[in-house]
């Protein structure tokens, strides 16, 4: 598999996959609301620079206050990222962080809110 390192902060990576045309965010380690906010910023930045609407989001190793953003997600960042190009969006959890039942409320939201980006 072959990657390119799009943007490298403390506790995000980014990648762009051009085989796969997808874009990887490798988070790591606890992040503020505020890191956090600005790594999902990167992304939009990351969408329009490769033209990729298909993003990976590793949380397994990072994130720790997922769930405290994700009205902000919904209101501000999903309709800006659909606007970027954003088709696709997988979000890879750690067992024990999220409830099955707040990751399927938070599918059907985004589904309702924008009808046209799949988030799984």
């Amino acid at each position: 598999m072959h990657k390119e390192l799009y943007s490298k902060e403390p506790h995000l990576q980014i990648y762009f996959l051009p085989i796969e045309h997808l874009l990887l965010a490798d988070w790591v380690g606890k992040t503020s609301r505020q890191t956090t906010v600005r790594g999902f910023e990167k992304y939009l930045e990351a969408f329009e620079k490769f033209a990729c609407g298909k993003i990976m989001v590793d949380l397994r190793h990072g994130i720790d206050n997922y769930e405290k953003i994700q009205e902000w997600l919904k209101e501000h960042w999903l309709p800006k990222a659909a606007d970027f190009g954003l088709e696709q969006m997988a979000l890879v959890h750690p067992p024990a962080t999220f409830k099955q039942t707040e990751i399927s409320r938070f599918d059907f939201e985004v589904e309702l809110a924008k009808g046209k980006v799949v988030v799984c």
